[in-house]
């Protein structure tokens, strides 16, 4: 309970902190093509949702080296099937299941609707947000049966 909400808040702050200093920064740099405020949302949801896996991989590890080697399994995927690799229509079904379920491939997909499309990401937005809820939700569930 308040273990949970106390990591979310503060590593969901921390995140959020984070963004707007990376996208104010790259845009700078290289202006982003797009809505700005678009931007800032989508990799705010990213990195919520992000934090909310890091921290059901956490709930889920009895040990810190558990949690360590699990990394890698969650994160090659992000990078394989968001996407960037294959697009999504060309994969194999088997890989759009797997893509339809990483964060990766939402974010992803949301960036280029507001760089090329200029729109809002309605269903990418609610796609990253359910699975930080379910995350959250089921850290909630594994922290409270470990006692």
């Amino acid at each position: 309970g308040p273990y949970l909400a106390s990591k979310v808040g503060f590593l969901s702050a921390l995140s959020l902190i984070q963004i707007a200093v990376l996208v104010s920064s790259v845009n700078l740099v290289i202006p982003l093509e797009g809505r700005l405020p678009l931007h800032f949302v989508t990799f705010g949801l990213l990195s919520i949702s992000a934090t909310a896996m890091g921290l059901l991989l956490s709930a889920g590890s009895a040990k810190t080296e558990r949690a360590l080697a699990g990394l890698p399994i969650l994160l090659i995927p992000q990078i394989l099937f968001a996407g960037a690799v294959a697009p999504f229509d060309e994969m194999p079904a088997v890989s759009q299941w797997i893509s339809r379920v990483t964060l990766s491939r939402w974010g992803f997909t949301a960036a280029k609707k507001i760089t090329f499309g200029f729109q809002p990401p309605w269903n990418e937005w609610a796609a990253l947000s359910a699975m930080a809820v379910m995350f959250i939700f089921i850290a909630f569930l594994l922290l409270r049966r470990k006692g």
